[in-house]
């Protein structure tokens, strides 16, 4: 009766024998079968397949409806099992096919009952938005609003995401337009269930998708104040019941300053969002609640929020997304129940806004001091933020504050940016950050001594172990590193180049009650002196810190004690001060000179005044004589005395070179 081509492959039936074979058989999806006078695309579960043409005049009455009111209007002969509907309002917008099934227990929007009192449902692998009722709009172009005639299709939107959910298939609409809804939608995605779904783990298996054709991305705005536009979420058919695996895409969401969040993940597993854009929600782009698992990527967000995962979305990704947004926003907030997730290669620019935040560990307002753990920020480019990566914990009643642990930023690239504003570029701001592993190492970070308040890139208070270490760190106001009520932290093999100002509260690495801490190894230089020039300050309430093996370039001072201070910091390296000095039968002088001064004290005998007394009474001072034997007297925090010799040891004026470091205690 009918030759099948695709046998040829090894898919579908053998030559059906007759006609009633060929009406009963139900082939795989596409295959094409010839009856005795019409051709059928099969779809895997239709009997005999879908007809779409015929060799008699019978088969005009299978396209004969023009649209949805007139086929509603029409009678259909009883051995007719499938229609083509010509359009939804008009002919030729949203035409689509239609099946005969039986009378539903509970009828779905895209089942209808015509005037002969059966019942037809929609047929398609291809969800079209304008088949289930959609106007939709032109596309407002940027930075316009929908006209206020814009017509609200909800409820088709609805309808058409419930078929998805449930039946399956890519969703499509003119590309030209867009779409407006005044009530919040659900994406329901459980598909592919078997009969039984008493065991609510069988979701876990299923795999399903909201996918619009890559060429257009759907536009959809909120047309009236909602919390959330589009909700993904479980299937009221199966019960609470999540979808696991499932992918949404090519979405273009307008929160038109109406709905809080543009998409919500409503405790669905596993989840990849991806190649979305979103713009004008007034809390998030998208926010997580419950599971998490998630491989969020290839996104855009303009708003005060992208991403929001504080009551939800745990050990997700976050990658390769572009942020933007107002003044004050933080593009991707962590909270409790969003750690163990990496964040990389994302775009975060604020170049012509000011007090951006790109990654916010916090509660976000909620109470709660269970900790946030395990977050890795890297390989991201932070342009024109006022931070980089900042933890707000939370605080209670008794001031017990919430902490943070295994917090790890690194190759990541801060700068200013180079528009009207001229921003931070903080990379960290740390409070309450307690090890587990937490470090900020090998990140480049730029500023330009032009922007607006604290210039520090490394800012920590009440942090506990975090290694810092192979950092850049170039053209800041203010200190490279601040350190407040700080112990056990490990600053080591940083680069420091040009930070601070001249002035007298100048400093390069500041640390002000913090105990047990380690500066070493680091390379700073000043390239003039306009820049800081004191290397490490210690305030009041500092003991047991270290800092050995720097390397100073450019600097007066390479560390100080602050007035009033108890601390014992004694191990900063480098030159103290140092100079040529020489002296003659009346005076003497210095050249090269840094933090000293000279004196002729007497016959031999030179007196070195510091400019600022040295913090450490165990410094040690190199004296080289110049045709001279050289011996060290009477040494103080302020300075001390050179005696000359002559070969027959007796006091004579010469020339000797000077050098004052600090002694490893």
């Amino acid at each position: 009766m009918a030759r099948q081509p695709r046998q040829l492959a090894g898919i579908g039936a053998s030559d059906l024998p007759n006609q009633n074979a060929v009406e009963s058989y139900k082939g795989p999806p596409r295959e094409v079968v010839i009856g005795a006078d019409t051709l059928r695309f099969h779809d895997g579960d239709t009997p005999g397949g879908i007809p779409v043409a015929r060799r008699d005049e019978q088969f005009a009455a299978i396209n004969a409806p023009g649209t949805m009111a007139a086929f509603i209007a029409s009678k259909i002969p009883a051995t007719q099992r499938h229609i083509r509907i010509g359009g939804y309002y008009t002919p030729g917008v949203g035409a689509h096919a239609r099946k005969r099934i039986s009378t539903p227990t509970t009828p779905r929007p895209w089942q209808v009952q015509i005037a002969d009192g059966s019942w037809w449902e929609y047929v398609g692998e291809v969800v079209d938005l304008m088949a289930f009722g959609a106007r939709g709009f032109p596309r407002p172009g940027i930075d316009q609003v929908p006209p206020t005639d814009a017509p609200d299709d909800g409820l088709a939107l609805q309808a058409a995401f419930d078929f998805a959910g449930l039946q399956g298939g890519r969703i499509s609409a003119p590309g030209n337009l867009a779409f407006l809804t005044k009530i919040p939608l659900k994406m329901r995605v459980t598909r592919q269930l078997p009969a039984s779904v008493g065991d609510k783990r069988v979701s876990f298996m299923d795999v399903s998708r909201f996918e619009f054709a890559p060429h257009m991305q759907l536009e959809l705005w909120a047309g009236a104040a909602m919390e959330v536009l589009i909700d993904l979420t479980f299937n009221v058919d199966f019960g609470n019941i999540a979808p696991f695996t499932t992918k949404v895409a090519n979405l273009r969401l307008r929160g038109n300053n109406l709905a809080d969040y543009g998409f919500r993940s409503n405790y669905c597993a596993l989840v990849e969002y991806c190649y979305n854009n979103h713009l004008g929600f007034k809390e998030a782009g998208v926010d997580w609640q419950g599971y998490g698992g998630a491989s969020i990527h290839d996104n855009n967000f303009d708003g005060i929020c992208g991403i929001r995962f504080i009551d939800g979305g745990g050990d997700s990704i976050i990658w390769r997304n572009g942020f933007y947004g107002p003044n004050n926003a933080k593009h991707i907030k962590i909270g409790i129940l969003g750690g163990n997730s990496p964040i990389f290669s994302n775009t975060f620019n604020g170049e012509e806004q000011s007090g951006q935040v790109a990654v916010c560990l916090t509660n976000d307002g909620a109470a709660g001091l269970t900790p946030i753990r395990h977050v890795r920020v890297f390989d991201n480019e932070f342009s024109g933020m006022e931070i980089g990566v900042e933890t707000v914990p939370y605080i209670d009643a008794n001031s017990n504050k919430q902490r943070f642990y295994g917090i790890k930023v690194y190759g990541n690239h801060i700068t200013q940016g180079a528009r009207n504003i001229r921003n931070a570029a903080n990379l960290v701001v740390f409070r309450s950050v307690y090890g587990g592993g937490s470090a900020v190492h090998d990140n480049s970070c730029n500023s330009d001594l032009q922007g607006p308040g604290d210039l520090c890139p490394l800012q920590f208070f009440d942090c506990r172990r975090i290694k810092v270490f192979d950092n850049v760190i170039e053209n800041y106001k203010l200190q490279a590193a601040y350190m407040y009520q700080c112990s056990e932290m490990e600053f080591y093999k940083n680069t420091v180049l040009d930070v601070g100002k001249s002035a007298s509260d100048g400093v390069i690495l500041e640390l002000d009650q913090t105990v047990g801490s380690a500066l070493n190894d680091n390379t700073i230089t000043q390239t003039s002196g306009t820049y800081a020039q004191f290397g490490l300050l210690e305030r009041v309430g500092c003991t047991g810190n270290e800092g050995v093996r720097n390397k100073w370039s450019g600097v007066s001072i390479t560390g100080v004690i602050a007035s009033g201070s108890n601390s014992v910091f004694r191990r900063f390296s480098g030159s103290f001060a140092e100079g040529a000095a020489s002296q003659n039968a009346s005076t003497a002088s210095v050249s090269g000179g840094r933090n000293m001064t000279v004196t002729r004290a007497s016959q031999g005998r030179t007196s070195i005044v510091f400019s600022t007394a040295h913090p450490d009474a165990n410094y040690t001072t190199k004296v080289t004589g110049l045709g001279c034997k050289t011996w060290v007297e009477s040494k103080t925090a302020n300075g001390f005395t050179v005696l000359m010799l002559g070969l027959d040891d007796s006091p004579i004026d010469a020339s000797f070179d000077v050098e004052v470091t600090s002694r490893a205690a």
